[in-house]
């Protein structure tokens, strides 16, 4: 199974300098792209920085979501793990997160070092989720309306 890492970026230039390289560390990836929101900052050249990372430059910016889809269509992987350019995953994490990919129930796999997973909502509204146990009703919000998905989302600690 390949696995694709994407960091959703936007004038990130500071937060991928520090983070980036902690990120690289991830194992068990195939690829590591960077999805850039039309930054104005320095963000395009710390990206280019770094050796065997892809950049996806996006000429417009769209918003957090649209930059999200831009990054996962792009991605070569089965799986796509997302992150922001200030995430500091475990060098293990996603080795950890591949089992539970066996589950043909499976949603997602969100893992929290601390934090409240009671609700989760990302910006622009697109996507949201409430959590009951490992039951979840997803909502996806877009044009064509809201789209009801019941299967598992797993957390890992």
């Amino acid at each position: 199974m390949k696995t694709s890492v994407v960091v959703i970026n936007w004038n990130g230039a500071e937060k991928l300098k520090r983070y980036l390289p902690k990120i690289l560390k991830v194992e068990g990836v195939d690829e590591f792209l960077v999805s850039d929101d039309a930054s104005v900052d320095q963000s395009i050249t710390v990206i280019n920085s770094f050796p065997g990372v892809r950049l996806i430059k996006r000429d417009k910016n769209g918003g957090f979501s649209s930059n999200v889809n831009s990054g996962v269509s792009k991605a070569a992987g089965d799986l796509v793990f997302l992150l922001n350019p200030d995430a500091v995953p475990d060098t293990d994490c996603l080795i950890k997160a591949l089992p539970y990919f066996k589950d043909p129930l499976l949603f997602s796999v969100g893992c929290n070092t601390g934090g409240n997973w009671s609700w989760a909502n990302f910006n622009k509204g697109f996507f949201w989720h409430y959590m009951k146990e490992n039951l979840k009703l997803i909502r996806l919000f877009g044009p064509e309306g809201v789209v009801e998905y019941l299967g598992k989302i797993y957390l890992i600690n």
